[in-house]
C-alpha cells in the first residue's frame, strides 16, 4: 500500500518536472489541482482524518511545496537546457 503511495508521489513529481521543463503553466495547474484532488481522498477516506485537521493541512501543505520545488527543479533545467542549445555554433 505504502509503495503505491510513493509510486504516485514520484509520478506526479516527475509530471510537475516535465510542465517546469516545458514551461506548461496550465498543464501544470490541472496537475497541481489533481494531485491536491488525490490528496484529499487519501486523507479522508483512507486515513480517515479531519479534511481540516492539523494533520491533514501539513499534508496538503508539504504536497503544494513538493508539486512547487518539482516545477521550479523543471523550469531550472529548462532554462538552462535552451540557452545551452541556443548558444552552440551552427555548422
Amino acid at each position: 500500500m505504502i509503495n503505491t503511495l510513493l509510486v504516485v508521489l514520484v509520478c506526479w513529481m516527475l509530471i510537475c518536472v516535465w510542465c517546469g521543463f516545458g514551461a506548461r503553466i496550465i498543464w501544470f495547474g490541472i496537475a497541481l489541482m489533481l494531485g491536491m484532488a488525490l490528496n484529499l481522498i487519501w486523507v479522508t477516506l483512507v486515513l480517515r482524518v479531519d479534511p481540516l485537521s492539523t494533520h491533514a493541512l501539513m499534508t496538503y501543505f508539504s504536497a503544494l511545496l513538493y508539486a512547487l520545488a518539482s516545477f521550479g527543479l523543471g523550469w531550472i533545467v529548462g532554462r538552462f537546457v535552451r540557452s545551452w542549445q541556443s548558444s552552440q555554433i551552427g555548422d
